[in-house]
This record gives structure tokens, C-alpha cells and sequence, in this order.
């Protein structure tokens, strides 16, 4: 038998297609739930609020032209798709289009859509019915359909001008000044008006509708109107920007106007507050318009905190060796990295260059591992190849940011270098280290998360995102007594991640402090880290890594070749884009985005400090999946433990089940199952931007089954939240918001893990079983849903043979199995 100490190699399962399941479609009587039950009184008073406010809504809509938007908002617990209200706001005559928070649903209302919204409610029974349960033996609510959604509903409004803009013109001028906001108003919409010459095709409401807004732009004098870069149907973001030029209006929209082009150069802000009032007010009373913001400014950590004068140990360039690869977007990297720069996408003019921030990230990326004390750091090995994409200005000069066209300009550009150095020299991951401050945190996912999600999804690559640093407004560094620490973190909330940060396609990274800094403690998240949540649906941050102790930060490079030191998330993403660089290419092939982040997060832990009972209530905001190890480590399974891999999709109506026998090692005689179990899933499900916090229409669970027996009866039993802790505590409770909050339902990404030091159940059969479901409004795509699911079963005492075991036992049992790092010889998806 081999040493335990030998390390042995992921195994992919191949075949997948012999582990999909048609589901059987078993239609059954379905029960309502009546939310006023036995409560008739308190019934009829709801139902007869929710029909005044809408007889309200409905006047309101007569008289602001026969069109409007209203948000139908639920109880917490009825939020489950099954008590949608559905058949009361139905589709053709309401149409659904979108949500923001959870549970409230925006629809699109005429008159006599209420009309017959209010007629359907009257249906709604006012006394409770009940019927006879014979399974559970007792009387139960039996309500109608109507009456079941009149209590699912908790409120019901029209979308209003205070839901609009929620900022004074007064302190709309005062960030708008600022020459590196660009000057303009981001205007989302809940429909986007199409060219004008095909308003002849239009219904008369909307007709008029797109009629009144842009008759009222083209009224405002040197005002700037155009459609923000999204190339998806989510395309209903304007850019509108009050110029002091006087020229006519123009809008994106066709030749409504006099003809007019748009300006070459960017004309002068107008800082008149009486014009952006009268704007402002405009915007507020338009049907159309969902919400205003003020534009971002693009952000990067603070300069270089100090620097010593010697010169740096640059790692050298071994000829035999093979690097990972990297593409830093940023201001510049200097000369002293010039022979790790493989290729260089510069658009900026000497001038409005800063390479300093751009540097010390390549120099972590370069040399990490022998700038910094090793100490427990899971730091990668020395060297890595650069793409320099230089493409933030130095944003100390404002006039500089604005040449280039502030945020807007970043993301153009941005995508324009994926698109090119994805082809060019096929690079996966991108490193950013910028995010976007706004004049007030957005509380919904921002128009910089849609752009990056649509850059990685255009082209198959994970960018990997700072989480942002607080200002001036940092917390206190993190005490060692738990009890003090505690009660800070309870008393202060703090900022939260910053844009782009919270996109779902991509990978968020928070910092630590890195360990072995006097007066610090290991480990624990930095003072200046800014923590989510993201999503209401899913985990933001992803990850955390090292980004230096505050006032000792990571040593890396000068652009002429020094040593310095600074600390912030910028230094920490860095290293997370890294080991996705490392594992892409220690693997054969094209690696799917999906097992590049399951194998990152899998291998992931909570760091120490969190990992205890007074802060596990806030670990998952502060480092997401925890503090990822390095590739060696990732792709090197110890004998006392195995790493399966099941990559595939999910179409409609189809599951995945894999059967297998638990580890004759860990199972003992009475047929108990021992050890230590991790489970991850990763999937691309479709994104719909208008539904915010339901943005994920697809939800891909894992479930890990056990096969119990008792007498002749058999039962497979087991769920996540049964027999596997998610990796931060689910919380008991039935209702949908703990399932979505705490249990990460329709979250992209789960994690689960759990250990049997006694052993559980009387069996040894197990299956892994992955489901889909759809949203309520949506369909699960026929060409599937790309998922991977990492499954670890280790000793947890770490001496069984494990992995020959369990391989064993699975080849015999017919599967198929091939290590990891030539798997694409054999399979296309890996």
C-alpha cells in the first residue's frame, strides 16, 4: 500500500449522460395556504384595503396618461414560488416586468387591468374553508386560489417619484461637478423606446407614453442623451447630461428632433441647480422611468504607503518553465516587470498613466511568495505571466478621468480588451482592482455588475474583483478578546462591498490581515475590508485573501524596481486571480468557468478568528467561502481522502443522480458511515437583470441521500440542510427567506460540509442527486444549465486509504473514472 503522505489526483466522472434522469411528472391535488386561517375578520379588513389602494392606483393611472408601474409586495412567508400571485396579476393583462427586493413584483397596469385585478379579488371567499385531512387526520384550510394570493399579498403600490429619486438637485450638482462623474444622470427604464420609426407598430398607451418622454428631453436645452453599452434585450439604461452649451437636444431614439450629432468633445457641465431641478422633476413624473441615479466615480486603494531603498528581489524568469497567465486591468505596470509582461493593451497617453497602483499588483502576482514572509500563507509559487491592460487614468486628475470617459469609459474599454486578448493569447482571468463609488451606496445590483456579467458570460472568462476598502471610516483593527469584538461589529454596520463587486458571474475578493504582524491579529478580516451582503440571493464576497495589516501591508514592487509596501483589496484579489490562473493552466484543455470556481471554493476555508461560535453570524459577509489554498494544494488529494468531479447541464424535465457506495474504510460493521464530507456546486444559470434580487432564474440544488432501511421499507434520506451543514450555519426555520438567505437557495454558488465522527444511518448506499427549478415566470432553457459539483469524502482522522478504496469501489461498480489534469482528452466538458 502507498505512503498516506502520497498526494493523488482529482477524479472527473465520465459517462454523465448515463446519470440523467427523465423526472417523473406525478401531478397531485395541490393544497393552498390560507395566510388568514380561522381569522375571517382580519381577512376581509386586508381585502378591503388592498382593493381601496388599488381603486386609488387606478384613478392615479387615468389621469397620468392610462399607463404605470406598480409593486406588488409579498408576505416574508410567502415568498415560495407556489404562492405567487399569479393568477390574480396575470400576464397578459398585467404583465410581469421584473422585482426589486425579494418578494416584491413589479407589473406593468392600465385601468382596466385593475379593473379586472379588483374583480378577481372579490372572488376571494371571506370565511375559511376547510376540509377533511385523512393523512393528517384533522381538519384542514382548504382556501380558493384567489383568496390564498389575496393573503399572500401584503401591499400593493404604484411606483411613485419619491421611488424614482431619492436625491436633491442641490446634491445632485455638488457630485456632479466633479469632472470624473462625467457629468451625467444614469436613467433606468422599464422599457426601452424603440427608434422612432417603428412607433407605428405601437400600442396607443405606450404610444403616448414614449411620446411624453422624449418630447420632454428634446424641450431641455443642451441636454445629452444616449443609450449606456449593454448588448443583451437588458439594454434600458440612458446617460443624460445637462451640457451649458445651448444647443438643441438630442436623444438616442431617432430623428424626432432637429438633427443634431453628438459631440465629439464633452461640452461643459452646466452646475445650474434650477435646470437640474426642473430635469429632475421631469424624470420623477415619468411612467418610463424605473429609477435615476447619479453617476459613479472610478476608485482604486490609496498610493503606495512607503517605500525602502533598496532595490527588489524581482524573481527571474525560468526558461523551462511554464506560468500561469494574468491579465491585470489597471493604471500601467512599470518597466522593472518588463520581463513577465508578455503583452501590453495600452490606451492611455503617457501623461495620464499611474503605474504605481498597477505595479504592486503584478509584483504580488510575480513574486508574492518571496517579497513576503512565508509563515502560513498559502502564497503560489514565483512568477507569472503579465498582460498589462492599461486602461485607468490616474484618477488624482479628474480632467484625465473625463478624457477617457470616466466608468463608462472603463467598461468599453474593458470589453474591448477581453474581446481581444481572450483571442489573442487565450486568458482566462482578469484582474481588477477598481470599483465605482457612487453619491449614496445603490441598494440594488448596479449597472457595472450587468457590464461584467456580460463580459464573462461573452467570452467565457471569471474577472476577479476587489471588494472595495472603507474611507476615512475604517473599524477599529479587529480585538483579540471576542467578547469586545463582538459587541463592535454588533453596534457599527458598516458600508457594504462596493460596485462592481457584487456581480454574479464573476469572483469578489475581501482582505485579511496577513499573520505574523505585531499588535494584529491573524487572519481576521482588516480594518478597511468592506463586507456584504451582496445579493439577497447568494454570497458577496466570494473569497477572502491577504491585502496587509493596515499600517503593515504586503511588500511588492515600485514601477523602477524598489520595494514598498501598502495594504487594501486591491493586493488581495490579485492573489485569488492567481490561483484560477494556476489551476487553468496545471489543467489540459478548455477548463469550464464552473470548475475553475468550484475547485477554488471547495478548497476554500473559514480563517480562524470567524470560524468561532460569536462570529459565525457574520463570516459569510466578511469572506464569503473563506481563504482559498493554493493550486498545489487544490489539485493534490491526500490518500485519506478522494475529490470527485460531475460537470454537465441540466435541461427541463432531467436530474442527476449518481449512486455509490460510501467507503468500505468508513463504514462500520452495523453499516454506519464515517467521516468528513464536503460538497460545491457552481452554475451559470440565465440571468434576467430586471428581476434585481430574483436575478438567477434558475436554481441548481445539490443533494446528498443516504439509503435507510428499516424492516422491508426503504427511503433515501438526507438533504444539504439535514445531513450537511452549509459552510456558514443555516438557521432553522420553514419559511422561503431562511431557505434563500441561509440556505443559499438560488444562489449560483453552495457550499455544504459536514462530519460523521460516529457514523450515521445503517446503510452504505448513497447518491448524489442535482435538480433544477425555474422560476415561477420562467422555463429552464432546452439547452441546460451548466453546473460542476465537487464532492470530498475524507477520513477525518486522516489515516484510511481512502481514495484507493472509493475508486475501487466506483470502477467496479462501472463507472468511469480519469484524473483531472488530462480529463479533456476524453470529455467536453470538464
Amino acid at each position: 500500500m502507498r505512503s498516506l503522505s502520497v498526494p493523488n489526483p482529482i477524479q472527473v466522472i465520465l459517462e454523465r449522460e448515463r446519470f440523467h434522469v427523465v423526472k417523473e411528472f406525478k401531478p397531485s391535488a395541490r393544497d393552498g395556504k390560507d395566510f388568514y386561517a380561522f381569522q375571517d375578520e382580519r381577512f376581509v379588513e386586508h381585502k378591503r384595503r388592498l382593493i381601496d389602494r388599488i381603486e386609488r392606483a387606478k384613478s392615479a393611472v387615468q389621469r397620468q396618461g392610462g399607463i404605470g408601474y406598480a409593486k406588488v409586495s409579498l408576505r416574508s412567508d410567502a415568498l415560495a414560488k407556489s404562492h405567487r400571485p399569479y393568477s390574480i396579476f396575470d400576464n397578459e393583462t398585467t404583465p410581469l416586468i421584473g422585482a426589486d427586493d425579494l418578494g416584491q413584483i413589479l407589473v406593468e397596469v392600465t385601468a382596466p387591468a385593475l379593473d379586472h385585478v379588483v374583480g378577481k379579488m372579490r372572488r376571494a371567499e371571506e370565511t375559511t374553508r376547510t376540509k377533511f385531512d385523512r393523512f393528517k387526520n384533522r381538519i384542514v384550510p382548504a382556501p380558493s386560489r384567489e383568496r390564498e394570493e389575496v393573503g399572500a399579498i401584503e401591499t400593493f403600490g404604484l411606483i411613485g417619484p419619491t421611488d424614482r429619486v431619492s436625491f436633491s438637485p442641490v446634491d445632485a450638482v455638488r457630485w456632479l461637478s466633479d469632472p470624473a462623474t462625467g457629468g451625467a444622470y444614469r436613467v433606468e427604464l422599464f422599457r426601452m423606446p424603440p427608434q422612432r420609426s417603428q412607433w407605428d407598430l405601437l400600442p396607443q398607451r405606450l404610444l403616448e407614453m414614449y411620446r411624453a418622454f422624449v418630447s420632454g428631453l428634446l424641450e431641455v436645452p443642451g441636454l445629452e442623451c444616449e443609450r449606456l453599452h449593454l448588448t443583451n434585450r437588458f439594454h434600458r439604461w440612458l446617460k443624460v447630461r445637462l451640457s451649458a452649451s445651448g444647443a438643441a437636444a438630442f436623444h438616442p431614439f431617432g430623428t424626432e428632433g432637429p438633427d443634431r450629432a453628438e459631440p465629439d468633445a464633452l461640452t461643459p457641465f452646466d452646475n445650474n441647480i434650477e435646470r437640474h431641478a426642473h430635469l429632475l422633476e421631469f424624470l420623477q413624473k415619468q411612467q418610463l422611468v424605473r429609477n435615476v441615479y447619479l453617476a459613479p466615480k472610478l476608485e482604486r486603494s490609496a498610493a503606495i504607503a512607503s517605500a525602502k531603498p533598496t532595490e527588489a528581489a524581482i524573481p527571474r524568469r525560468a526558461q523551462t518553465r511554464a506560468y500561469p497567465l494574468v491579465a491585470v486591468v489597471d493604471g500601467g505596470i512599470g518597466q522593472s516587470l518588463d520581463d513577465w509582461v508578455v503583452d501590453r493593451r495600452d490606451v492611455l497617453a503617457p501623461e495620464d498613466r499611474e503605474e504605481s497602483h498597477g505595479t504592486f499588483i503584478a509584483g504580488l502576482l510575480v513574486g508574492a511568495s518571496s517579497l513576503n514572509p512565508p509563515a502560513t500563507v498559502p502564497w503560489e509559487g514565483d512568477g507569472c505571466d503579465l498582460i498589462d491592460v492599461a486602461i485607468c487614468p490616474n484618477e488624482e486628475d479628474p480632467a484625465a478621468v473625463a478624457t477617457y470617459g470616466g466608468v463608462d469609459g472603463f467598461l468599453d474599454e474593458l470589453e474591448q480588451s477581453v474581446l481581444r486578448l481572450r483571442q489573442k493569447h487565450n486568458v482566462r482571468i482578469f484582474s481588477v482592482s477598481s470599483n465605482t463609488i457612487y453619491a449614496s451606496a445603490p441598494e440594488e445590483y448596479s449597472y457595472e455588475a450587468q457590464r461584467l456579467d456580460e463580459i464573462a458570460d461573452m467570452k467565457d472568462v471569471i474577472i476577479v474583483q476587489s471588494a472595495g476598502n472603507l474611507d476615512g471610516s475604517a473599524r477599529p483593527e479587529w480585538d483579540p478578546d471576542d467578547e469586545v469584538m463582538r459587541n463592535i461589529l454588533m453596534a457599527v454596520r458598516d458600508p457594504t462591498i462596493l460596485a462592481p463587486a457584487e456581480s454574479i458571474r464573476n469572483i469578489s475578493v475581501a482582505a485579511l490581515n496577513q499573520p505574523g504582524v505585531p499588535n494584529s491579529v491573524d487572519d481576521a478580516p482588516t480594518s478597511y475590508t468592506r463586507r456584504g451582503p451582496g445579493l439577497r440571493a447568494g454570497i458577496k464576497p466570494d473569497l477572502a485573501h491577504y491585502g496587509g495589516v493596515s499600517k503593515a501591508g504586503l511588500f511588492s514592487i515600485t514601477p523602477d524596481g524598489g520595494l514598498c509596501r501598502d495594504a487594501g483589496t486591491s493586493y488581495a484579489a490579485p492573489l485569488v486571480a492567481k490561483t484560477l490562473a494556476a489551476l487553468d493552466a496545471k489543467i489540459e484543455g478548455d477548463v469550464s468557468r464552473e470548475t475553475l470556481m468550484a475547485l477554488l471554493i471547495h478548497h476554500a476555508h473559514i480563517p480562524g478568528p470567524l470560524s468561532r461560535s460569536p462570529f459565525r453570524f457574520v463570516a459569510r459577509d466578511f469572506v464569503g467561502f473563506g481563504l482559498p489554498t493554493s493550486s498545489d494544494e487544490i489539485l493534490d488529494v491526500p490518500d485519506a481522502a478522494i475529490t470527485l468531479v460531475f460537470a454537465g447541464r441540466l435541461g427541463p424535465r432531467v436530474q442527476f443522480l449518481f449512486d455509490f457506495a460510501w467507503p468500505r474504510v468508513l463504514t462500520t460493521d452495523a453499516g454506519a458511515c464515517k467521516g468528513y464530507v464536503r460538497m460545491t456546486l457552481v452554475s451559470t444559470p440565465p440571468l434576467d437583470h430586471d428581476w434585481k434580487s430574483e436575478i438567477a432564474r434558475v436554481n441548481i440544488e445539490p443533494a446528498l441521500q443516504q439509503l435507510h432501511t428499516k424492516g422491508e421499507a426503504q427511503r433515501w434520506k438526507g438533504h444539504p440542510n439535514k445531513y450537511m451543514e452549509s459552510v456558514l450555519p443555516v438557521q432553522p426555520g420553514s419559511y422561503e427567506i431562511d431557505r434563500i438567505r441561509e440556505g443559499l437557495k438560488w444562489s449560483p454558488v453552495k457550499c455544504y460540509e459536514a462530519e460523521f465522527p460516529r457514523g450515521v444511518g445503517n446503510s452504505s448506499i448513497w447518491r448524489l442527486q442535482v435538480d433544477a427549478l425555474a422560476r415561477a415566470e420562467y422555463a429552464i432553457p432546452n439547452d441546460g444549465v451548466p453546473f460542476t459539483v465537487l464532492l470530498t469524502i475524507r477520513d477525518i482522522e486522516d489515516k484510511a486509504p481512502v481514495f484507493n478504496d472509493m475508486r475501487a469501489q466506483l470502477q467496479a461498480a462501472g463507472a468511469q473514472l480519469v484524473d483531472i489534469q488530462t480529463a479533456s482528452r476524453v470529455t467536453p466538458r470538464v
